[in-house]
């Protein structure tokens, strides 16, 4: 989810934004198939991850910080 976002008006490549991230939660039914079952399956899948990076060359900068499904991601461009 994007939380903040700057953009340049005279440099298209001239970028600030700021992510907001979240646990990943999905659930439903699953249909069955011919080999295993034939019938539907219901299902919960819940994704905590968790995740540090850091990545910079010469007109971008990447930072994330990430632990359990929280966190949040920096991103700065200065060119293309």
């Amino acid at each position: 989810m994007r939380l903040y976002s700057k953009k340049n008006k005279e440099d298209l490549f001239d970028i600030f934004e700021i992510h907001l991230h979240l646990p990943i939660i999905k659930f439903g039914t699953k249909p069955g198939d011919a080999w295993i079952n034939n019938y539907a399956t219901k299902f919960i899948d819940v994704n905590f991850n968790t995740t540090l990076s850091y990545r910079k060359d010469d007109v971008w900068t990447y930072f994330e910080l990430t632990l359990f499904g929280f966190g949040f991601s920096v991103t700065r461009q200065t060119g293309y």
